[in-house]
């Protein structure tokens, strides 16, 4: 038989006393003595057996793994509390070897699942575990609706809100599990005001929060520069600023998979410009993107004046090598993909210097202040060819790329 070894430490100070050679020591002459081949070892070095999640146990979890792929056919401990001192994890554990034809032995207790009634026992307890997660898992989601209908949260409250201290949990109207976030709830507000209005776009608002130092899972700042820690959230998006304005906890509800109940928690914006908000995103759902300049640091002259003379596209801008010099690039998505020069860039500099050059080459009439005002009362000129002391002149992009 192939066995697999694992051997486990309960904290950081054991890692390099006797206990994981002494366990190594052990389960190899037991294993010799049965004539088995050892093929993995595996170790948790100063993790708990109390923790509940095999992923916060590499190696376990690396075990759990293999024993599916059903690399070796006998998992082999010292004793069983190495292999999990929590009744759930050791289950599951269980449930996997047995599903997989594995089975588990302890080389220092007689619990030994090699043999036929082992396996058969084994299996039996993989289906007790089985059972009693399915039950668990029924009840915790019984729980979570139950609390839903008492207008109380499950997990943790959205951007906009800071749980409360458990000791305050229903002692007054204005603590209910969480409260309003003196810096980030504004903002929330002001994220809905300002797209219900039409000031700012899906795009414009998550690019704010992050240059302010937002994060997804509240306010992340830096004590000594400011800046956010990318390690306690992560930046806005479109998708995480659309999950915001679609949220209607923010009106005071609180939902339970497709059921939403009265919460008890303080709302931060009205039904009214929940609604509004709904509206304009409905509205708003069948206009074609604009194409977005990609965040930089640096200015771009021409952003959102240059396109592709084969498809049309406005140019993004962005900054590429170790100068971060200015690059205008052709889309791939969004537009014509036949476009030969999609996904294709040039560098700033050289178009910037062909504008320049374009700009010089004007010559302005005495009267163009008064042409000017005219031609922006009346547009017509501008739609149609406009005034033909104006040149029109192209940039010739296609032949610089």
């Amino acid at each position: 038989m192939k066995a697999a070894t694992y051997v486990r430490v309960s904290s950081e100070d054991q890692v390099e006393g006797f206990s994981l050679d002494a366990q190594r020591r052990v389960i190899t002459e037991f294993c010799q003595a049965r004539g088995w081949d050892i093929t993995h070892q595996y170790a948790d070095e100063g993790k708990s057996a109390w923790v509940e999640s095999a992923a916060k146990r590499p190696e376990f979890n690396q075990r759990l793994i293999d024993a599916s792929n059903r690399e070796f056919d006998v998992v082999v401990t010292h004793s069983l509390d190495r292999l999990s001192r929590n009744l759930m994890v050791t289950l599951n554990a269980f449930h996997t070897f047995s599903s997989n034809g594995v089975t588990y032995v302890s080389a220092t207790q007689e619990i030994d699942y090699s043999t036929p009634e082992g396996k058969l026992f084994m299996t039996m307890v993989a289906a007790f575990a089985q059972y009693f997660s399915d039950s668990l898992s029924g009840h915790t989601r019984k729980g979570m609706r139950e609390r839903a209908r008492q207008g109380l949260f499950n997990g943790d409250p959205p951007f906009g809100y800071q749980r409360c201290d458990p000791a305050c949990l229903g002692n007054s109207d204005e603590h209910r599990g969480c409260d309003i976030d003196p810096e980030a709830g504004p903002e929330v507000l002001s994220l809905f005001e300002r797209y219900a209005y039409g000031s700012d776009s899906m795009s414009t608002l998550p690019r704010e929060l992050n240059a302010k130092g937002f994060r997804t899972n509240g306010r992340s700042r830096s004590p000594d520069t400011g800046d956010g820690d990318e390690s306690k959230g992560g930046r806005f998006t479109n998708w995480s600023l659309r999950d915001i304005l679609e949220n209607q906890f923010y009106v005071g509800k609180v939902r339970h998979k497709d059921e939403y109940f009265d919460g008890l928690h303080q709302s931060l914006i009205s039904q009214e410009l929940f609604d509004e908000v709904q509206r304009r995103k409905q509205q708003n759902r069948h206009r074609k993107s604009a194409v977005v300049s990609r965040v930089s640091k640096n200015p771009h002259m021409l952003i959102g004046l240059l396109r592709c003379d084969q498809c049309d596209a406005k140019l993004w801008s962005q900054n590429q090598g170790r100068t971060a010099g200015t690059y205008y690039v052709v889309p791939r998505k969004g537009h014509d993909h036949r476009c030969a020069y999609a996904g294709k860039s040039i560098k700033g500099q050289v178009i910037e210097d062909q504008a320049d050059l374009i700009f010089a080459d004007f010559t302005l009439s005495d009267d163009w202040i008064d042409w000017v005002i005219e031609n922006y009362v009346n547009k017509s000129d501008l739609a149609g060819g406009g005034d033909k002391r104006w040149p029109r002149r192209s940039t010739g992009l296609a032949s610089c790329i």
